[in-house]
């Protein structure tokens, strides 16, 4: 069967930014006994969040890029599976942060 299934890249995208908000925001949580401890002159301001929100997106689809390499190097071999594209490797690396919240 050659039906060839295409893949809403808009909704990949807008479910990629809440997935990696849910995943940094439980990384970055604190305890709630240490936030007395917080010192807030040493807290990033909106600037910095700026640039650090700047660099991380190029990230996250370098990631989507490395993934499918590795992905395509290893499983067709493996397992006889077909080859993936950009946006297959970019959602299956999201619902595996997701599930697994790594």
């Amino acid at each position: 069967m050659t039906d060839k299934s295409n893949i809403n890249v808009a909704a990949l995208i807008l479910h990629s930014f809440p997935i990696w908000l849910l995943v940094f925001s439980n990384v970055t949580s604190s305890p709630i006994w240490f936030d007395d401890y917080i010192n807030p002159e040493e807290a990033l301001n909106m600037y910095e969040y700026t640039i650090v929100f700047a660099i991380c997106i190029p990230i996250f689809f370098l990631a989507g890029l490395w993934f499918k390499s590795l992905f395509n190097t290893i499983i067709p071999k493996i397992f006889n599976f077909r080859e993936i594209n950009y946006w297959e490797a970019y959602g299956m690396m999201l619902l595996i942060n997701f599930i697994f919240n790594i």
